[in-house]
Parts: structure tokens; sequence; C-alpha cells
């Protein structure tokens, strides 16, 4: 579901040789790191992130990355969602980038609990219950696990720190849960 994906199957049919992506490793330009935990282990294998500072999220999404998204479906938003979005359609990697200034202690990957509520990126209320992964914080959840982040934690054009997560979540802890609410969302595809 991924342009490399697609590669890998070409090379796979066709014999030709798949040209891997050099992805240098970046070093951090910061020590700071914000807590994490994984209560529930068996909807999450990995969560990871890193938090970056000062950034101009005002910043403009370049032309040719615009053009890029617009070609495969994506409407561009902001340079930071745009380039989360560009990975994931380039490497079949969703990413998440939280205002790192909107957190409220540690993040944990849990189950949700009856009666909590949460405002997602696409303007819905859903309502969680024990049989939905969230990622959460002090506030309760900010976001459904692999499917869509929540409004309270999202980065804007205001935005100057922010944590980015990669996460890998197990299929059956989110297999149907973002039609449960009645839409679809390309992390969870």
């Amino acid at each position: 579901l991924s342009v490399l994906g697609i590669a890998r199957e070409v090379a796979a049919l066709t014999g030709a040789k798949l040209k891997h992506l050099e992805i240098k490793q970046v070093k951090a330009k910061n020590n700071a790191k914000h807590p994490v935990k994984i209560t529930a282990a068996e909807g999450c294998g990995r969560f990871t992130g890193r938090v970056i500072r000062d950034v101009n999220a005002a910043a403009p999404t370049p032309v040719w990355m615009r053009q890029r998204l617009e070609r495969a479906g994506q409407r561009p938003i902001s340079a930071l969602v745009d380039v989360t979005n560009y990975v994931m359609l380039e490497l079949g990697r969703p990413l998440h980038v939280y205002d790192q200034d909107k957190l409220r202690g540690a993040i944990d990957v849990r189950w949700g609990r009856r009666g909590e509520k949460l405002r997602l990126l696409n303007g819905d209320e859903v309502e969680v219950d024990p049989e939905v992964l969230c990622i959460t914080d002090d506030s309760g959840p900010i976001g459904l696990a692999g499917i869509m982040g929540g409004e309270s934690t999202k980065a804007e054009t205001t935005t100057g720190n922010l944590f980015l997560e990669s996460a890998f979540f197990f299929p059956e802890a989110i297999a149907g849960r973002a039609r449960r609410y009645n839409f679809v969302s390309d992390a969870a595809h």
C-alpha cells in the first residue's frame, strides 16, 4: 500500500532488481525525551518517538511535495502533516505529529475505558471502550491507535515543539475500529 510496497511487488513479479532507499540516520539535536509506556502490549508492539524543538510549523510545504501528494489523492494541509503523509505513501509507515507542549504527562498506549470521549482530527467526537486501543496522556485519550489522532494535541502553525511518533499496532487491535465509528483513515487502511 505504498510506493515501496508496489516496487517490491513489481520486483518480485518481474525479477527486476529492487533499489532500496538509502535512509540515513539523523542524530538528535537535543536530549529531550517524552515518557512513553505501553500498557496494552498485546495491541502495540512498538511505540517510538522523537522530540523536535524549535520548528517553524508555518513553513510552506515545498511545491514538489504538494504536487505529489495531490497526484496521490491527498489534500495538502500543512508542512508537518504533509511530510507525515508523504512518508506514509512512500514507505507505508504512518506517522503522527503531536504538539509537544499540549501533551499532559506520559503517553500510554492502553485500551479505552467506558465513558471516555475523544474529539478526533476530523471533528468527530467518539466514545471509546475496552475494545478500542487508545493513545492517552494524563488528560485521557488523545488518539485512536493506528487510526486517527485527537484534536487536543494536534500540531498547528503555531506549534514550536513536536513529538513525532512512529508505532506498530498489531492489525487485530485496530481492524474494524475505524468502521465502527463510520469513517476511514489512510493510517487505519
